[in-house]
């Protein structure tokens, strides 16, 4: 956040922190702040949590696959400490006709740490479906 409100100063930032919300109170609360094309969400969570490289490279490209196919239902906290956030931007996503593309997958194995127990990261975009 620091970042983006040095580059863009007049950007218009709203917080929300999701705690023991439903993903139905979340996606209220961005269906809410949904806006035009203007509008952009950041979401943010870990993946898998300590465990192998390889392992952590499955487990993650399969929560990928159902961030990009926007099953929130599907979505646990065994694929992502921050499901409930993603799982409310999946199903107002959903409703709006969007699909995810992963972008990147990475893990901690990748940048700086041993690759005996690694924690997994993935970034992603939502555009309206084609089909």
């Amino acid at each position: 956040m620091p970042f983006l409100q040095r580059l863009i100063p007049e950007l218009g930032i709203v917080p929300l922190v999701v705690g023991d919300a439903t993903d139905t109170e979340v996606c209220e609360v961005i269906e809410a702040l949904w806006g035009g094309d203007e509008t952009r969400f950041v979401i943010s969570s870990d993946l898998s949590h300590y465990q192998p490289y390889e392992t952590a490279q499955r487990l993650d490209r399969s929560t990928a696959t159902l961030i990009e196919e926007v099953r929130a239902e599907q979505l646990t906290a065994d694929e992502a400490c921050g499901y409930l956030a993603i799982r409310g931007f999946l199903l107002a996503a959903k409703k709006r006709g969007f699909r995810g593309l992963t972008l990147d997958l990475r893990n901690s194995g990748d940048t700086a740490g041993p690759r005996y127990s690694v924690v997994g990261y993935g970034a992603f975009a939502f555009a309206e479906n084609a089909n």
